[in-house]
């Protein structure tokens, strides 16, 4: 297998598993994209990680801190915390 076929299936493959993560938080839509550009002769290279939802993006360098912005900017930490419960004490009987 060559190595652009090993890139595209290791993306695909972290597509679905991002996807699969923003659907089970309610997130219903997203728009992926990664970018290298840089010049040829001299190895400079910019790697750019976009990820949004209809006009709302964040872009970063890293696809974890791409994504788990993202997720906080929808609210996902929020809907996602542990359930608070009262102390015993706080509970009228």
């Amino acid at each position: 297998m060559n190595k652009f076929k090993q890139l595209e299936d290791l993306f695909k493959a972290v597509v679905i598993d991002m996807r699969a993560d923003l659907a089970s938080g309610d997130i219903p839509r997203m728009e992926f994209s990664l970018e290298a550009e840089g010049r040829t002769h001299d190895g400079e290279m910019l790697i750019k990680i976009e990820l949004g939802q209809y006009g709302s993006e964040v872009r970063g360098r890293s696809i974890a801190e791409v994504l788990a912005e993202f997720k906080r900017r929808h609210g996902w930490n929020k809907r996602n915390a542990p359930l608070e419960l009262a102390a015993p004490e706080e509970v009228p009987f």
